[in-house]
């Protein structure tokens, strides 16, 4: 192996983190990749993968972005040994520093080459379940790892019941660890938009801490977990606590997930009908637009609001701001109260 290989890589930091749910981590490139195959036999790496400074080599090495390179390391045996490797380090876990490292680099393994793993996969879905069951006590990395290797598993097969509590109950539990958020509130997203999530007081009480996050990328994503919880419950049934604080948010703020749960949440959640008006006159987004329509017609259908207030708002939109779509939508707006 290149001397100066291990050196390198604890010379810089290796940060792992979500965006766009993808991790932003050290990766090899496949001018890289090539040039370190041929110095280095993957043959000849397997044999000493039980040394960490091997297995970080070849977690490297299936980091690159190539499907060539990626399907050269499975048909050199790479992903039948890393699933081997790690279940047999599962069975015999004792939470030492050392075997966490080396779990977290085969984790990477598997996730760096899932796309070549033929699902349903019972052996990877005994892997996420032991590592979440393990990962209590374990260092924020490792369990950055499991979240991604969750993420990267929903495009692949849906969850089953038990598993989906398992996972569930592992995300929520982990949401208030500062380092790993907004990973994890990515992936809950993903698996609400992948499968129906129900969700237990617990879950709820975690998720409404993160209402007043000081990021409002947090807060918006949170009030996004709860309307898609929303939109599969056949009864509503939220603490009048709760909806205190969502009319006090929307009062400052007009995120998108706030103007949903007011529709979804009507008439709990309310502002001035005059502060609605305002809002929307100067709104450019159309799913936003959108929601402030179905709101409004709520208000006028309870006489909260008339019709000719509306439609003097609806005039007073700045129509050169918006796409043709939204044009659409303000004349049918328009037309129809004008009828």
């Amino acid at each position: 192996m290149r001397e100066n290989f291990h050196i390198k890589i604890r010379a810089e930091q290796r940060q792992k983190e979500f965006a766009k749910r993808r991790i932003v981590k050290l990766q090899a490139t496949p001018q890289y990749f090539r040039q370190a195959v041929l110095e280095n036999p993957i043959s000849e790496l397997l044999k000493e993968i039980d040394q960490p400074d091997y297995l970080q080599f070849i977690s490297f090495l299936s980091s690159v972005e190539d499907y060539q390179c990626n399907k050269y390391m499975v048909d050199q045996g790479v992903l039948t040994v890393a699933l081997e490797k790690t279940i047999q380090l599962m069975n015999n876990y004792t939470q030492t520093s050392t075997q966490e490292v080396s779990l977290n680099y085969l984790l990477s393994i598997i996730g760096n080459l899932i796309d070549f793993i033929n699902f349903p996969d019972d052996k990877l879905r005994f892997i996420i379940q032991r590592a979440i069951e393990i990962s209590n006590y374990s260092m924020s990395e490792f369990k950055i790892t499991i979240v991604w290797l969750i993420d990267e598993f929903l495009k692949k097969e849906h969850l089953q019941e038990d598993f989906l509590n398992s996972v569930t109950n592992f995300l929520f539990n982990n949401m208030g660890r500062k380092d790993i958020t907004s990973a994890i509130f990515d992936t809950i997203l993903n698996l609400q938009s992948s499968q129906p999530v129900h969700l237990s007081k617990d879950h709820l009480d975690e998720l409404y801490k993160h209402f007043r996050d000081n990021d409002n990328q947090i807060v918006q994503k949170s009030l996004f977990i709860l309307v898609n919880y929303l939109e599969i419950m056949h009864k509503i049934d939220l603490d009048e606590e709760i909806i205190v604080q969502l009319n006090e948010i929307f009062r400052y703020k007009d995120y998108l997930a706030l103007l949903k749960l007011s529709n979804i949440l009507y008439p709990r959640i309310q502002l001035e009908p005059k502060l609605i008006l305002q809002r929307m006159e100067v709104c450019a987004f159309g799913l936003k637009l959108q929601e402030y329509f179905s709101l409004i017609n709520k208000l006028i259908k309870d006489e909260i609001l008339s019709s000719e207030e509306y439609l003097k708002s609806l005039q007073n939109i700045e129509m050169e701001n918006q796409c043709e779509n939204n044009k659409s939508m303000i004349l049918q707006q328009i037309t129809q109260y004008q009828d």
